[in-house]
């Protein structure tokens, strides 16, 4: 997650599997630790929504959480509670005062509801049905509309769908060459990024990134093939830092770019 040309990773699982409240925040040239969570979760999700980021959902000790917490200025703000708890969920602005959250799981339970946070209420509203429940799917802001890449439910997925907030509809871009679960996504120009993840095995990991440009998937290799982690746009690359290195936990410290 990108704020004032930072890079922020929030929470996620340790080395030995255990739930982080951990947060780092890096100009490019250095880390330093953040203030922390004020609980520990993994499988969160966050966006960017004016001058603050927003940290959503997520599993602490393994039972999924409603809880939302405001990273602003002067710390950590408890939020509205989601009305349906979720880990492995995306979260998504698409204006300074709309974000969205989009599939993730509860238990056995794959959550299709998709929630809209009204500010000025300080409440989330439910606002449609995801046209394929899933989790582990990756989030992504396109042309006004909130949009997720793959997923699994459990077999994974190549979908891309996109939920338009005004007009309350939703549209598909093409499929991506492959299944993949726990992507990275983002934009870069008029381009989609999607970077990574887990093959429908769920056995191996997606080696690729996946750049949409017009209606075609155009593949490049991977820098560090990963699964678990987000992209986060600064000045015109997408970087990834985390995630794991191989099918399961494997957490990794690497952080790459694309342009």
């Amino acid at each position: 997650m990108t704020l004032n040309a930072n890079i922020f990773v929030i929470g996620g699982f340790d080395a030995a599997g255990h739930d982080l409240a951990d947060v780092f925040v890096g100009d490019g040239v250095s880390w330093r630790a953040g203030q922390t969570l004020p609980l520990a979760v993994d499988h969160p999700a966050a966006a960017v929504a004016g001058d603050s980021i927003l940290v959503a959902g997520g599993f602490h000790d393994g039972v999924a959480s409603a809880r939302t917490f405001w990273l602003r200025a002067d710390g950590w703000h408890e939020g509205p509670p989601l009305a349906y708890a979720r880990g492995a969920l995306a979260l998504i602005s698409t204006s300074y005062s709309t974000v969205l959250a989009l599939g993730g799981r509860s238990g056995a339970t794959e959550v299709a509801t998709v929630e809209q946070l009204d500010v000025a209420a300080n409440r989330w509203r439910s606002v449609g049905t995801l046209p394929e429940a899933r989790d582990h799917l990756a989030g992504f802001a396109f042309g006004g509309q909130a949009c997720v890449a793959g997923g699994r439910m459990p077999s994974t997925s190549a979908r891309v769908d996109c939920y338009d907030p005004n007009t309350a509809t939703w549209a598909r871009l093409p499929d991506l060459p492959v299944a993949t679960s726990g992507a990275g996504a983002g934009v870069l120009g008029t381009d989609v990024i999607v970077a990574g993840g887990e093959d429908a095995s769920e056995r191996a990991l997606v080696t690729s990134v996946y750049r949409l440009r017009g209606s075609a998937w155009i593949p490049q290799t991977m820098l560090t093939p990963r699964h678990g982690f987000q992209l986060a746009a600064v000045a015109g690359r997408l970087w990834g830092c985390g995630g794991g290195i191989a099918p399961g936990l494997h957490a990794t410290a690497a952080c790459t770019s694309i342009g």
